[in-house]
Order: structure tokens, then C-alpha cells, then sequence
């Protein structure tokens, strides 16, 4: 049994009551490793404050005051970790990244240069492009762009989940789409099914595991029923994607397949809403984090997980009359 706890600190948690659960539990799935799931959040009125063990009420990210109230909290709280769970957290915790390693903290963030990368979909474009990953056509929207065909998929470049993104059909829409989301690309739209991989590496960047699910039914870009799904090549590029972006901790890829074809199309260097899924499958990546950042090495798990589980999402709901109050209240 390790002999400190592991704090592991969520920001920006939300609605990701699944996620934080799978932590909680695989504390004791095997020796017991002590520690707090602690969640930091903007909204006071967050479903993820219920369901971690301290939470803490912190300023927008581009507040002011931001950095030192996260550098505060993880300093009280004697956090292990911080884990980030979207992608606008990343930039600003990779800011951070000095200040929180002086402090004992283990940020699971992937280098600078690679948050530049999977933060921006034109250079999402160009990476995969250039290091040979298969991936549909992407341009910048320009005043000057003038595609060839239709229809595209039009897209914010700094987007997140399936928020202003619209299949275009001419050149009108186009134009007032554009410039609705303002910064876009546009890019081809694919056949076939959509999957998301679930990736997890090593403290030091090594893959240890890929788990494709298909994303049978969505709601507002968040995966509602998917299943496991075993794809050697997807697997093997997912691995391979992972090590040319040096992920450190988890990563989520999305790409489309068709029987002979396949394309890669964004890489988020976080958990994925449906990376419970992986776990049930037994990909236990939780257990395998707190082992890691309690000093056990981990070995390769690759392709060990359930094939063809089902993951079939509803709405719950907490019920509390006060549910804002912050644990340093």
C-alpha cells in the first residue's frame, strides 16, 4: 500500500459524474490506494461537485486571480494530479506547468507543442497529414477559399464537441456559415462509421492501451449509445498517433472507417465523455493512473478489453438543497 495518498484534482468537471465515479471506485480495485478525487468548477452548480470527495469553486481561466487559486488548492489539498477535462483547460494549465511541478504536482498534460497541435484543427490537419496518418482534406476558410465541390463539413478551428459545426452544400452557405462561426476550416465529409479511441500512455509517454468504441447515437457530440469494437489498424495507428504526439496520461481520437478506408480527424488530449465505456470493458485506466502516480510502472495492456460491449447512456439526476457549498466553505 503506497504510503501518501493520491489527490487527483479534475478542473473544469461538469456534468462528468461517470468519470469521477470510475476514479473513486478503483481505489480499491486490488490494494487499496488512499487518496481524495477532488473537482475544481466554474459553475456552482456543477452535477460533478456531488460526486467527488472536495470540491472547489474557482474564477473563469482567463481570470486574473485563476492561476493562484488553482496553485492554492492544489497546495492544501496536497493534490498528486491534475487532470483536465476540456480542451480549453489545457493551454492555460500548460502555462501552469512549471509552478504546479514546483508545488508536487503531476500535471497530465502532453508537451506545449502538442496541445498547439490537437487545439487547432487545421493543425490537427497538418500533423496527421505530414507524419502519414490517414485524414480527409481540411482547408482554412478564407475570404479567397473557393472549393472545388460539395458538400464539407464546416467547422470552428478551435472547436469542441459537434458545437457550429454544419455540412455545407454551395457556396451561399458557406459564406453566412463562415461567417457565423467566424475562425473555420472546411473539410471533406467522410463515409463509414465514426469511431472514438480511447488511448492512455505512461507518465513518460509510452502507449499502453487503445480502445475503439463506436459511436452508434450521439446528443450534442456527447457519445449516447456506442460499443467496444477490436480494429487491429485503428488500434495500431491510434498507438502510433499517440507516441508522434507524446501523450502523457489520456487522449481521445476520432476517425471514420469504411471496409477498406480509414481516417483520423481529431485528437483531444483529455478523457472522452464515453471513455467509461473502456473501463467497463476492463481497460481500467483509473486504477492504472493511481498505480502510476503512486510509483507502480505499468505494463501494456493493449487489446485486452471486452469486445462488443454495449454502453447505453441515460439522464440521473442529484437532488440537494444545497448543492454549491465549496469544501473550503
Amino acid at each position: 500500500m503506497p504510503e501518501h495518498q493520491v489527490n487527483v484534482l479534475f478542473t473544469s468537471a461538469n456534468w462528468r459524474v461517470g468519470l469521477l465515479n470510475a476514479f473513486r471506485a478503483a481505489r480499491t480495485h486490488g490494494p487499496e490506494i488512499p487518496g481524495n478525487v477532488i473537482v475544481t468548477e466554474l459553475n456552482p452548480l456543477a452535477a460533478s461537485l456531488q460526486a467527488c470527495d472536495a470540491h472547489f469553486l474557482v474564477p473563469p481561466l482567463q481570470a486574473p486571480d485563476y492561476a493562484e487559486r488553482l496553485l492554492t488548492i492544489c497546495r492544501d489539498e496536497k493534490v498528486t494530479a491534475v487532470i483536465p477535462l476540456i480542451d480549453k483547460d489545457l493551454p492555460v494549465l500548460d502555462g501552469l506547468r512549471d509552478e504546479l511541478v514546483r508545488a508536487g504536482v503531476t500535471p497530465l498534460l502532453a508537451p506545449t507543442a502538442s496541445i498547439g497541435i490537437a487545439n487547432d484543427k487545421f493543425k490537427t490537419y497538418e500533423f496527421l497529414r505530414d507524419q502519414g496518418f490517414p485524414t480527409p482534406k481540411t482547408w482554412v476558410v478564407e475570404d479567397a477559399f473557393e472549393p472545388e465541390s460539395f458538400p464539407l463539413l464546416l467547422k470552428p478551428r478551435h472547436g469542441e464537441g459537434s458545437k457550429q459545426v454544419f455540412l455545407v452544400r454551395d457556396a451561399q452557405e458557406l459564406k453566412v456559415l463562415s461567417g457565423r462561426i467566424g475562425k473555420a476550416v472546411a473539410q471533406e465529409v467522410l463515409d463509414g462509421k465514426e469511431y472514438t479511441i480511447d488511448v492512455l500512455c505512461d507518465l513518460t509517454g509510452r502507449p499502453l492501451s487503445a480502445v475503439p468504441r463506436e459511436r452508434i447515437a450521439t446528443r450534442g457530440g456527447e457519445i449516447q449509445t456506442g460499443r467496444t469494437v477490436y480494429h487491429e489498424a485503428m488500434i495500431q495507428t491510434a498507438l502510433a498517433i499517440a507516441v508522434a504526439l507524446k501523450v502523457v496520461g489520456p487522449a481521445t481520437f476520432q476517425c471514420f472507417t469504411t471496409e477498406d478506408s480509414m481516417a483520423f480527424i481529431d485528437l483531444n488530449l483529455r478523457f472522452g465523455s464515453g471513455a467509461p465505456l473502456a473501463f467497463a470493458a476492463g481497460a481500467d485506466y483509473p486504477r492504472m493512473l493511481l498505480e502510476m502516480l503512486s510509483g507502480r510502472p505499468q505494463e501494456p495492456i493493449v487489446g485486452q478489453f471486452k469486445r462488443n460491449l454495449f454502453m447505453l447512456r441515460y439522464d440521473e439526476a442529484f437532488y440537494c438543497s444545497d448543492p454549491a457549498t465549496p469544501s473550503d466553505s
